[in-house]
């Protein structure tokens, strides 16, 4: 998401990841720390990831309240041009989004 770049490739499973200058030493140290293999290791939810100094300008409050803006709208220049694929919310997958729909469970770990 970062680079805009599809993130698999097969060596990403045994090979060690790149970081494009660009994304800046704090973005490549939370990459780091999410992707260790070792899951006790790993960068953990809610406080520490929270704590990491990517986040540092974050408003926590106000990601939960969903009052943010995104920062990038995706351009759809006609709806026409949706294939089946690209849309989620086919007939397809009516009984998946039947089961979710208005689903708003937060782990109650996430609101410590």
């Amino acid at each position: 998401m970062a680079t805009g770049y599809l993130p698999f490739n097969q060596d990403t499973i045994n090979g060690q990841p790149e970081y494009p200058k660009c994304l800046g030493a704090e973005l490549c140290d939370l990459i780091q720390q999410l992707l260790r293999k070792n899951a006790n290791e790993r960068l953990g939810v809610y406080a520490k990831v929270r704590d990491h100094p990517f986040y540092s300008s974050t408003n926590w409050v106000e990601v939960e309240k969903r009052a943010l803006v995104p920062p990038v709208k995706p351009l759809i220049r006609s709806v026409k041009g949706l294939s089946k694929n690209d849309n989620p919310f086919t007939e397809d997958n009516a009984g998946v989004i039947r089961i979710l729909k208005n689903f708003d469970y937060v782990d109650p770990s996430w609101q410590e």
